[in-house]
């Protein structure tokens, strides 16, 4: 069978599987969502609108509620089996398997019966597949099972000397289709070249999204990245991470005031979009829509997945929030280490303002 399989278990890997399939490739597709973290029917909409025009011959959507990341791993990777001839999925039948090891419990599952081809879930990825002798390894003492060599990783970074099977994904090609019906109430000016996105530096378990502490923090990112262009921004996209509350009337005010010294206008993307949207969309689609030539991040995925877009520029901040929310060492030396490897990399301000990151 020439057709292909594909797990997808975020918007990002339906966003990355619609740019490595042509519309004629038969695919059949796993949508795994945990009902804990997402609303199961808007984010499975949002992955049909984004592979709208592929062609997709059956799909099935697992919601167990399998928490990969904190669960029982031995007792769900038992259970993937079952799960599998339930739904009438044999793998054996596809001619390649699309899926993330690393973060799917059905995409490691995979990668113990067949070679996989992975479909990045965030650049810092890529580091668990440099290094992925590694995680065989500990598949093997944690799991008691091996994990095979991948055939191919499918990423948006572009790599000084990427590893063998790597393959540097174009974001240039593709075309969206998609409107901001909301957008033309803010009668924005169209120089893009001071258009900014901003992903929102949050609590680490998004416990706190816009307090005055959070709003400080993301001032100063804003902050260095003006200073270092010498620049205002004149249109600030804001997004917050799906798992946050979108902010109320009072909580916009209070971030246009915290932001006013730096901005002009800031457009918050619950305002120009379905909520379904806002939350599921990638960021990735909706800066090429919008044609945002600046993107700014903190320790988010966003700036590093961008900084290969064509004529795009990224900022990211990987110290912000080091004091106030602790840091993640382990994140933060995987990001350093992923930097060094970088053809086209963000600016980073924790370099820039001479803090040790570690």
């Amino acid at each position: 069978m020439n057709r292909i399989l594909a797990v997808i278990e975020t918007p990002i890997s339906a966003y990355v599987l619609a740019l490595v399939c042509d519309n004629k490739t038969e695919i059949d597709v796993i949508y795994v969502f945990n009902e804990r973290n997402y609303n199961v029917l808007d984010v499975v909409s949002v992955c049909e609108e984004i592979l709208k025009d592929k062609n997709i011959c059956k799909s099935v959507v697992v919601s167990d509620g399998l928490d990969w990341s904190q669960g029982n791993r031995r007792e769900i990777f038992k259970s993937i089996p079952t799960i599998l001839e339930r739904e009438k999925i044999d793998y054996h039948k596809y001619k390649e398997v699309y899926a993330n090891p690393f973060t799917s419990a059905y995409g490691f599952y995979f990668s113990t019966v067949i070679a996989l081809s992975i479909l990045t879930h965030g650049s810092i990825d890529y580091m668990r597949f440099y290094n992925i002798f590694y995680e065989q390894v500990k598949s093997l003492i944690k799991l008691r099972v091996w994990m095979k060599r991948p055939l191919k990783y499918y990423g948006l970074t572009d790599m000084t000397h990427p590893k063998k099977g790597y393959v540097l994904v174009s974001q240039s090609e593709a075309e969206w289709n998609f409107n901001f019906p909301g957008l033309k109430e803010y009668q924005l000016e169209e120089d893009y070249s001071k258009w900014a996105f901003c992903a929102w530096t949050e609590h680490p378990g998004y416990k706190e999204s816009y307090s005055s502490r959070v709003i400080t923090l993301n001032a100063q990112l804003i902050k260095e990245f003006c200073h270092l262009n010498n620049t205002k921004i004149s249109v600030l996209f804001l997004k917050v991470h799906r798992r946050s509350s979108p902010p109320l009337e009072r909580q916009r005010k209070k971030i246009e005031n915290g932001l006013q010294e730096y901005v002009d206008k800031i457009v918050f993307f619950e305002e120009i979009i379905e909520s379904k949207y806002s939350k599921y969309m990638p960021a990735e689609i909706l800066i090429q829509l919008l044609n945002i030539k600046n993107v700014i991040g903190s320790d988010s995925a966003v700036p590093w997945n961008c900084a290969s877009m064509k004529n795009v520029r990224c900022y990211s901040f990987l110290y912000l929030g080091a004091k106030e929310f602790g840091l993640l060492k382990f994140l933060s030396k995987n990001y350093i280490n992923l930097h060094k490897l970088l053809k086209t990399k963000p600016h980073d301000f924790s370099y820039t303002i001479g803090k040790k990151l570690i």
